[in-house]
């Protein structure tokens, strides 16, 4: 099912069919994260070159998800060890985010 939806998704930014526009370039407004809508379409089709390492954080952040979530949802219900895989999602999540903000406002 992710494998249909992942591939679907790269043959429309492929093929052009779908445009992504960003909400605020177009009401006229910047935002600290202006370029990162631009960025992800051009990681989605490949194009990583020159790209602001805080835009490719956030887009492997966003990447993982449909792999990281299920897993980690599977081990919690097999190993019956929440606790412990609940603070080591936590931690890994927060610490992603933080880096990529911090790259994103700061560069």
């Amino acid at each position: 099912m992710v494998l249909l939806f992942t591939g679907t998704a790269y043959l429309y930014l492929m093929t052009g069919w779908v445009s992504i526009q960003c909400v605020y370039a177009e009401a006229g407004m910047q935002c600290s994260t202006c370029g990162l809508t631009r960025s992800f379409e051009q990681m989605a089709t490949g194009h990583m070159a020159g790209l602001p390492p805080g835009h490719v954080l956030f887009f492997l952040l966003f990447a993982v998800q449909p792999v990281w979530r299920p897993t980690l949802s599977l081990l919690i219900i097999r190993t019956k060890q929440q606790g412990i895989l609940s603070i080591i999602d936590i931690v890994f999540s927060a610490s992603l985010v933080a880096t990529a903000l911090c790259l994103l406002l700061l560069v």
